[in-house]
């Protein structure tokens, strides 16, 4: 997902996936992106990521494999 906004400010990229950032003071618990990595990362096997724009906006892309990874027993890696 793209938008066409200011982006986000540089020295927060890094930071918005960690638990309890946020930018919003005490309207915000920071826990949103946390968990959403979380679901498509650990619990699909899949990757969740963020870029800006050099136009503007930022870019959100979520990547999740069509087969989970499966181990030598047959179970779901």
């Amino acid at each position: 997902m793209r938008d066409s906004g200011p982006g986000i400010p540089q020295d927060h990229l890094e930071s918005i996936f960690e638990a309890f950032f946020t930018t919003k003071g005490e309207q915000g618990t920071g826990l949103g992106l946390s968990i959403c990595k979380e679901v498509v990362e650990i619990t699909h096997g899949g990757k969740l990521s963020v870029c800006n724009h050099a136009g503007g906006g930022a870019e959100f892309c979520m990547v999740i494999p069509i087969a989970r990874p499966v181990s030598r027993e047959g179970e779901a890696a």
